[in-house]
């Protein structure tokens, strides 16, 4: 595997399985032989917006060219100044390789995740604005339980431009996964006092929810191949169940107890693949969890520890020394079939990783573009062909970015 040092010395990520992103502005592409396949970069795309700095958070695409990314329009705060979010789309929709705003409603803070079944139907969820106070120290805000977001479901179509806010039960917090087939979906998340909790969509865009075992963690991603197969996965858990207003989510034994971030399930023959870990005092590193089977058994996998060099940290992010600095977290994943890319970040480095897989089960390094800080959300419409969406790390204002990559066989 050649050494791209040079081509990664600013990112700090890692992906897993399936395949490729589109943008545009990329100065070369770059690839890396895995698997007797070649995974290339073609474009990369800066997302950027007049409102302030972007985070971007997901991507779904109905095919290459009808892809939909979903994150927050932000302010930088200075000392105690505050800054509220703003909830931000923008989508490739017969353009390729230029992206563009869409004008979605107002009240909406946050957009974490999107599904679109074809270019008429697409579901994004997320959060109404949460109102954050700056840290001269760099600290996390605190959010006080009784002040929690709530959650926000929007859908809508890429061919009329028109998006809708849906009802939602009482007391239904951030909403952080949702996966759609056809007219029905299901979205997870966590309600305002922080349990995890799943609807399902119905009727004149209504929402029920369906029972889990209460008390636990967020949700952080779902999966669904089927009306009777779905699998979400959150923070220390993972639940297994039906998508209907009748069903039961029963919770998976075999998963190991750490946060997952994202999954991602295919028809072939049960395959589903979750992607977690973090990076920190507790870190345990990027995981990938495989099942063949719809979630009956797990195999474990740790992502591969990046080899290249750790270059000089920015003042104030020196982690700490029981971290490892070549592992990673990995906060999302897709697949087609299953050829699979996953990616995440790497708090305490700032060069990205980029992993991919072509057997589902075998992950490999793969390049990718410089300056990338974080990976938040990929999306493979076609297998050989994905999404690959993100934040850049600057010392100024956020930019974000969506990736095109494909795969040479």
């Amino acid at each position: 595997m050649s050494n791209t040092s040079a081509t990664r010395s600013k990112l700090a990520l890692a992906i897993v399985a399936c395949i490729m992103v589109a943008s545009s502005a990329c100065n070369s592409a770059t690839t890396r032989q895995n698997n007797h396949a070649t995974w290339t970069l073609v474009k990369h795309n800066t997302l950027n917006s007049p409102g302030g700095g972007v985070d971007i958070y997901g991507v779904s695409c109905a095919r290459p060219t009808a892809c939909v990314v979903v994150g927050q329009i932000h302010t930088k705060s200075h000392g105690n100044q505050r800054k509220l979010s703003k909830a931000v789309m923008f989508t490739n929709y017969d353009r390729s390789s230029r992206w563009s705003n869409l004008n979605i409603p107002g009240n909406i803070g946050t957009l974490y995740a999107i599904s679109c079944t074809n270019t008429f139907s697409c579901m994004a969820v997320g959060e109404t604005p949460t109102l954050y106070t700056g840290n001269p120290a760099g600290a996390q805000p605190y959010i006080q339980p009784a002040k929690r977001p709530r959650g926000v479901v929007i859908s809508g179509s890429l061919v009329s431009g028109n998006w809708i806010v849906n009802r939602l039960p009482n007391d239904v917090g951030a909403l952080r996964g949702v996966s759609c087939l056809s007219q029905h979906c299901i979205v997870v998340g966590s309600n305002i006092y922080g349990n995890g909790i799943v609807l399902v969509s119905g009727k004149k865009k209504s929402w029920t929810l369906l029972p889990v075992e209460a008390n636990h963690n967020s949700f952080n991603g779902v999966s669904c191949v089927s009306s009777i197969r779905c699998i979400a996965v959150g923070n220390d858990i993972g639940y297994i169940g039906r998508a209907g207003s009748g069903s039961h989510w029963s919770l998976i034994h075999g998963l190991s107890s750490i946060p997952w971030s994202g999954i991602s399930c295919t028809t072939s023959h049960g395959y589903c693949v979750a992607v977690g870990g973090s990076s920190g005092e507790i870190a345990v590193g990027g995981t990938f969890a495989v099942t063949l089977n719809a979630g009956k058994n797990w195999s474990i996998i740790k992502a591969p520890l990046d080899a290249q060099p750790v270059p000089s940290f920015p003042a104030g992010r020196i982690p700490p020394t029981s971290v490892n600095l070549g592992e990673t977290s990995l906060d999302a994943v897709s697949c087609s079939g299953r050829i699979c890319l996953a990616g995440g970040s790497r708090p305490y480095a700032s060069f990205a990783s980029l992993y991919g897989s072509i057997d589902g089960t075998t992950w490999n390094d793969v390049d990718v573009s410089n300056g990338s800080y974080a990976i938040r959300g990929i999306s493979c419409p076609t297998a050989g062909s994905c999404w690959v969406v993100g934040t850049n790390y600057t010392f100024g204002l956020d930019s974000s970015f969506a990736d095109e990559y494909t795969l040479l066989s």
